[in-house]
């Protein structure tokens, strides 16, 4: 995302490599989803991120 904001800026000798791990991605997705997981809410997201700084301000670090 950082170098081609979009699939389309993509240079055409880089193409066949997008397109691959896309779809690799994607596999692992919904393999992942088949197991159980499932993508935080903003909300579950924000509550992890309080508790590792809750942790890491208990710990000195």
């Amino acid at each position: 995302m950082s170098r081609y904001a979009r699939p389309e800026d993509i240079p055409a000798d880089e193409q066949s490599d997008y397109e691959m791990l896309s779809r690799n991605n994607l596999m692992l997705f919904q393999k992942a989803e088949r197991l159980g997981w499932r993508e935080p809410t903003p909300e579950e997201n924000a509550a992890y991120l309080k508790k590792v700084q809750n942790i890491k301000a208990n710990q000195g670090g």
